[in-house]
């Protein structure tokens, strides 16, 4: 045995320093993958109970292979990238016919392609970086050939069309590589954004008894802060997959908002995280109200009706509606010189037809969830103080009343309360009662307080975003 761990050791020594002179990023996964099959040998070895060696840490082996752990991630990742990662057709052509292009371009310029992908990384963008320079190469090259075919319908000269067709080409092969990094910064923005309410949630979990991992971990199960799922989802996994220490990956940890760099390392060095999360929550929440603008209560506001309008615009009256408005709109284009004198206000009356009943819907939705809201606020409030919800199950809850008695009737019958919530929140089809339960579940220790302070939170933040 010891034969076998001397020869995996030292192929992960010399690995280690291919590793260190690599330049290229895909060779370096490639390099850590490896790596970590051997990794997982050594491992299955030393856990054989003939074998009692101690050995350090995982981190600490890391560190001395010097491993940048970000990238080893990513190398343990690639199998559930395979699983998860269903590239569309387009990009699949892509790499059919330009990835031989894209390798080469890695090659002669891997300054360019750590930093398209350290953008594209940082950007929320859900395509390999390989990919994403694979398609910036087929649709440039589309763009070419499209612009080169319009000399068959325009009196143009050839070579004007030449010289358009690479100039068109070169601007979108130049904003193809630009996206990235506008994504990049629209994600910091909105990092920067929903902060104040990040930190406010965070607290509320420390509050019900939540620590370390476990407090990151409610922000996966949250469907409204989308923007920081990478950077949790990236300290889950350097936790549990790699075996770092919580205040070691807080310190360490990338991001492309300076402003959660900085607090995840006050975090890092804090010794009491409950207060110092309700500290940092109730001066992130002041600062917020004071530069809150009626610009981001509009955006708040459209941020929800957008969101609303995705649950109605499936609907059979707004199909019809809208198949109706097509309808009118073809037929007046088709005899447009017979009723050229009403031909614009019928255009505005089949526009009228179709958003009609879509935004009766909206709105209807949308009061109904702030209804939802408001009576989910108090029935949590009297569980907590109360915490038996057959003595509440009686209880006016308004719109929510139904969901609660189905609620305590499952829970009496001998459903789990996990599971009883899970079905309560299903029914309502609310984001804000779905997102709670959702962490509430995951911590069912402290049911009833998670319960209240999480959706305190997410009051809070509603109200803070739309009142002025």
């Amino acid at each position: 045995m010891f034969n076998q761990i001397s020869t995996k050791a030292n192929e992960t020594i010399k690995l280690t320093e291919e590793y260190q002179k690599e330049q290229l990023n895909s060779r370096k996964y490639f390099i850590l993958n490896q790596m970590e099959e051997n990794m997982l040998y050594l491992k299955s070895l030393l856990q054989k109970k003939e074998n009692k060696v101690h050995f350090q840490s995982k981190h600490e082996l890391y560190k001395k292979l010097n491993v940048d752990p970000q990238l080893l991630e990513e190398a343990l990742s690639r199998k559930e990238i395979k699983e998860h990662y269903k590239p569309k057709k387009i990009i699949k052509i892509a790499n059919l016919f330009f990835e031989p292009f894209s390798i080469i371009i890695t090659r002669l310029f891997p300054w360019f392609y750590n930093y398209l992908h350290k953008n594209i990384l940082f950007s929320g963008l859900k395509i390999l970086s390989i990919s994403y320079l694979s398609l910036t190469l087929f649709l440039s090259f589309i763009i070419f050939l499209l612009t080169l075919t319009s000399a068959f319908f325009f009196n143009a000269y050839i070579i004007q069309i030449i010289y358009l067709a690479i100039i068109i080409s070169l601007t979108s092969l130049i904003s193809f590589s630009i996206f990235p990094l506008y994504k990049r910064i629209q994600r910091k923005n909105q990092i920067n954004t929903e902060l104040p309410f990040i930190i406010t949630h965070l607290a509320a979990a420390a509050n019900s008894g939540l620590k370390d991992i476990e407090l990151f971990n409610t922000l996966l199960d949250t469907k409204f802060y989308p923007c920081i799922k990478f950077e949790a989802r990236r300290i889950v996994n350097y936790i549990n997959l790699l075996g770092y220490d919580f205040k070691e990956i807080l310190k360490n940890i990338d991001t492309p908002s300076k402003k959660l760099k900085d607090f995840l390392e006050e975090l890092a060095n804090t010794t009491n995280q409950q207060q110092f999360l309700n500290q940092k929550s109730k001066l992130f929440i002041h600062n917020y109200k004071t530069k809150k603008t009626a610009i981001s209560i509009y955006f708040h506001i459209f941020s929800e009706l957008r969101q609303t309008t995705r649950a109605v615009i499936i609907n059979k009256t707004n199909i019809f509606a809208i198949l109706l408005a097509i309808i009118i709109i073809i037929l007046t284009l088709t005899y447009q010189t017979q009723i050229s004198t009403a031909f614009y206000p019928i255009l505005i009356f089949a526009i009228i037809i179709a958003w009609t009943p879509l935004t009766i819907n909206t709105y209807d939705i949308y009061k109904r969830n702030k209804e939802l809201e408001t009576e989910f606020f108090k029935f949590i409030r009297d569980l907590r103080k109360i915490q038996n919800l057959q003595k509440i199950k009686n209880t006016d809850y308004g719109i929510l009343t139904l969901y609660v008695q189905k609620l305590a009737n499952q829970y009496q019958i001998g459903i789990p309360l996990e599971k009883a919530l899970e079905t309560f929140a299903y029914d309502t089809k609310n984001i804000l009662i779905e997102s709670v339960i959702a962490i509430v579940i995951k911590n069912p220790k402290n049911i009833y307080q998670t319960l209240d302070q999480m959706t305190t939170s997410k009051i809070l933040r509603n109200l803070l975003k739309s009142e002025r």
